[in-house]
């Protein structure tokens, strides 16, 4: 009885997982729009501020280094010519990235940003 119950709990936790928006890239799409911003690696933290309080309510970490990616957890950005892969966003190119943070804040919030050193 038990074992029949834990799998009809498992059927139903099954059921509730959501399906990405877009499916996911394949290795060879990811790698093929591959873009590294010139200098060195570097780190940076966005978060998205309540113009409220002040406080901070949503994080990505922007990471350049062989290749500039955002790890987005819990993002909503969705752009056909960014591929996503388990919340990484590939082909992060000065273009993508001004889209990225245009995009993403909305009303009453806004970006800080903060790089490594």
């Amino acid at each position: 009885m038990r074992l029949s119950a834990a799998c009809v709990l498992l059927l139903l936790l099954a059921a509730c997982a959501q399906t990405p928006a877009v499916p996911y890239a394949s290795k060879a799409r990811t790698e093929a729009v591959a873009y590294r911003a010139p200098g060195p690696d570097t780190f940076t933290i966005f978060t998205m501020v309540s113009n409220r309080n002040g406080k901070g309510a949503h994080s990505a970490l922007m990471i350049n280094g062989s290749q500039r990616v955002i790890f987005d957890p819990a993002g909503s950005f969705v752009n056909e010519r960014v591929p996503e892969r388990e919340d990484v966003l590939y082909g992060v190119t000065p273009a993508v990235l001004a889209g990225y943070k245009v995009r993403m804040p909305a009303a009453p919030f806004t970006w800080s940003a903060r790089p490594s050193r």
